[in-house]
């Protein structure tokens, strides 16, 4: 900031100092700068030098940014010999109100693109006539020109007989820009030359929309005299009254004139959402009130069938939801999953919300379409506070869904230690399998979940459980190289020769998969190197017939039997010859394999290139 290069030169001779350290601040434009990309945006000369020519710092693409905010046009030239300059650097430059830099830019970069918001945003309205005089982009810099607030910029264009109803690339139109304006001068100039009060931008949003999410009554009102429709809706069905919703409290004075002028209060975009689905998502009830008040549907239902009370408790808006409840909203209605107010506020953790719900009669035994209980969706999210809650009215702690599984499964599947071990200590089932046969500790080893896995067998869980398919969560780990999953089960007791349905191990799964440091591991654990599938495939039939040279060398070296068949008579080496896969047949002909097919072999010629 001081160019203070004397500082600096002592603090880099400190044994710590490290040229690559980053900066993090939230109040510079990115939230980690190097020590060379301060010293460009702060213009400090001095010290960018040191750091470049002494030290070796890297100049990068942000320091090039920065020197246009920065301003040293000494360290701008040394960046623009290593970088090109971007856009970025051409909104700094329109940022910095230095008009040297912009039209620097603009002459010599002419590829450069120019956001034409950042003149209004940053109000350069030098770098706008620049902009102007270099393009003669005259429909883009009009439609802009409401935004500097000088009424008789305006009136210049119109006077040069440019399009009033010129719009931009975002289809916006001078009269659009002219609603977010107090001063009503520059939009009665706009309409007095035929401004299209009916232009729309590419979002579907007329002048009405504009003028409603500036709460610019006053427009509204000139504008619904003038015959626009006070339902009008942009391309996502939304009308002004939506748009007030949204913003809630801070358009309720908007609202009140929109509801006068004959906005239907009941209107539903696209999404099936009426205003008062809109204004539930948000903890301030007088705006919700007004919407009753005027006749709003309370048990109005989107294209989700969420009431506004679904909305309310998906936003945890618990004030707004008292407020429904107080005001009669169904408290059991469902959504199109079958979910009512009290699953939202079991999943949501609104412990307060859920003991109100239950005491406005609330149905705790409502299913979802999956069969899923308020416990089941305390589960999913691990709230433990709820779920007590539950369990304290003598709720069923191993009630199942339609697929069978139970709390402690979505427990398991949330992550949540503590609710887990919550269940557990009430005896909550941990054998309980769900309808594919999976308990909580498969589950737990499916999401490698070690802390889990580990909690769930110091509680006695079953390690050889076997699913409809025949797989343990060993069989299983192994399959997906959970590595750290394998030896814990392992350790606890796992069989490790136990087979899937379809006669595989947990070692024949590694090897399928190629995890050699998995497969040494099982076998280290004494796993059986000449198990066989139903096929009667060994691992090393396997491997030889799917060219895994590694694995193949792996179980060789730990006694596997290279004459052995499968159910088809075949040997590893056969498979091998079929693929023409030269280092394995090298590796088990000096192993001593048996070669059935040397005569053919040899007539091939294939073996003598094995040579």
């Amino acid at each position: 900031m001081d160019d203070d290069k004397i500082s600096l030169v002592s603090f880099t001779n400190k044994p710590d100092f490290d040229i690559n350290q980053w900066f993090k601040s939230d109040f510079y434009p990115d939230y980690e700068m190097s020590l060379i990309e301060l010293c460009c945006y702060y213009g400090a000369v001095s010290c960018f030098k040191f750091l470049w020519q002494e030290l070796g710092a890297k100049i990068t693409l942000k320091c090039l940014n920065y020197s246009f905010l920065g301003g040293n046009p000494d360290i701008m030239n040394k960046c623009l010999k290593k970088c090109q300059p971007n856009e970025e650097c051409m909104s700094y430059a329109i940022i910095s109100h230095n008009i040297d830099f912009f039209t620097f830019l603009l002459n010599e970069y002419s590829s450069i693109n120019v956001d034409l918001s950042d003149f209004a945003t940053y109000q350069n309205i030098l770098a706008f006539f620049a902009y102007l005089d270099k393009t003669q982009d005259i429909n883009n810099c009009f439609v802009l020109s409401p935004l500097f607030f000088i009424p008789s910029l305006v009136e210049y264009f119109v006077s040069h007989g440019v399009d009033t109803n010129a719009k931009n690339s975002e289809g916006n139109t001078a009269l659009h820009n002219a609603c977010n304006l107090v001063n009503k001068q520059t939009f009665e100039i706009l309409i007095s030359n035929h401004a299209d009060i009916n232009a729309t931008d590419n979002n579907g949003n007329s002048v009405l929309h504009y003028a409603t999410l500036n709460n610019n009554i006053e427009r509204i009102r000139f504008l619904v005299s003038q015959g626009i429709s006070i339902n009008i809706r942009n391309k996502f069905g939304d009308t002004p009254l939506h748009l007030c919703a949204k913003k809630s409290l801070r358009s309720i004075d908007t609202a009140k004139f929109l509801l006068s002028c004959g906005a239907d209060i009941n209107a539903q975009n696209n999404e099936g959402e009426a205003p008062i689905h809109h204004s539930s998502n948000y903890n301030e009830k007088e705006f919700v009130d007004l919407l009753l008040l005027n006749g709003a549907n309370i048990n109005a239902r989107n294209k989700n069938g969420n009431s506004a009370l679904h909305s309310a408790l998906y936003k945890k808006c618990s004030e707004t939801a008292v407020f429904l409840i107080s005001k009669g909203i169904n408290i059991n209605s469902k959504n199109n999953l079958g979910e009512t107010p009290l699953h939202i506020a079991a999943l949501s953790n609104e412990l307060k919300i859920v003991k109100f719900l239950l005491t406005k009669g609330a149905n705790i035994k409502d299913l979802d379409n999956e069969g899923r209980s308020v416990l089941h969706f305390t589960a999913m999210r691990g709230n433990i506070c709820v779920c007590k809650y539950f369990i304290s009215l003598n709720f069923d702690k191993n009630i199942k869904d339609y697929n069978g599984r139970t709390p402690i499964h979505y427990a398991t599947k949330s992550g949540s230690t503590d609710l887990l071990e919550y269940l557990l200590s009430i005896g909550s089932d941990i054998e309980a399998k769900d309808n594919t046969g999976k308990t909580a500790l498969r589950l737990a080893a499916d999401r490698y979940n070690t802390s889990l896995v580990n909690l769930l067998i110091l509680h006695g869980a079953d390690v050889n459980t076997k699913d409809i398919n025949g797989v343990t969560p060993l069989i299983y780990s192994a399959k997906y190289c959970k590595t750290k999953i394998v030896e814990i089960l392992i350790q606890n007791g796992a069989n490790i020769e136990a087979k899937d349905n379809k006669g595989k191990t947990a070692l024949r799964l590694a090897a399928d998969r190629h995890a050699t440091s998995l497969v040494n591991l099982l076998i280290s654990y004494g796993a059986d190197v000449n198990t066989k599938d139903i096929n009667g495939v060994t691992p090393l039939i396997y491997s030889a017939k799917y060219c895994k040279t590694e694995i193949v060398e792996i179980l060789i070296q730990n006694g596997a039997n290279i004459e052995a068949k499968d159910e088809t008579g075949k040997t590893a080496l056969q498979y091998a010859q079929n693929n023409r896969s030269q280092e394995i047949i090298r590796l088990l002909l000096a192993n001593g394999a048996n070669d059935y097919n040397f005569k053919l072999w040899v007539k091939k010629g294939f073996l003598c290139r094995l040579s």
